[in-house]
């Protein structure tokens, strides 16, 4: 499947120091995910992340229970800061916590999913809860449909 480039940001996921930085509750069950679809330059489908304190997912490559460490860093009330990158390979979510500081899951992409994975070049929220927000990055360009920095529309 193709999608409209101008619904989706532009960050090569791959070679960003920063990747994706997003504010948003986190929660448990299917309802909770914060969800990314990924995207080639061209808005081909390439996968897509969901992740919250139950597991993470990566279409095809990684499927698991969140590590403590990651359920206990999460804001007691209210959004937590977190971000999500795929610098050289290693798919990384980090977890800003005010009492324990930076918390990350970390794990290498390896054979087809490396090589499915480093054609991302653009992504979109989906399935989001209402109230979540992520930064616009130097080197990220948003699509002309994209107007705001919310995950969802509410």
């Amino acid at each position: 499947a193709v999608v409209s480039t101008q619904s989706t940001g532009k960050l090569d996921l791959f070679n960003s120091d920063t990747g994706i930085i997003v504010r948003s509750e986190l929660g448990w069950g299917q309802k909770s995910m914060n969800s990314i679809a990924l995207f080639t330059e061209d808005g081909e489908s390439v996968g897509n992340l969901q992740w919250g304190l139950a597991g993470i997912y990566m279409a095809g490559c990684i499927g698991c229970r969140t590590p403590s460490k990651i359920r206990r860093a999460r804001a007691p009330i209210g959004p937590t800061s977190w971000s999500f990158s795929m610098k050289e390979g290693v798919v990384r979510i980090k977890v800003f916590s005010m009492g324990t500081g930076e918390v990350q899951f970390t794990q290498r992409l390896k054979g087809e999913c490396l090589e499915r994975y480093s054609r991302v070049r653009r992504f979109a929220f989906y399935s989001s809860r209402c109230g979540g927000r992520f930064t616009l990055q130097d080197d990220m360009v948003l699509g002309e449909m994209v107007s705001h920095f919310c995950l969802a529309n509410c």
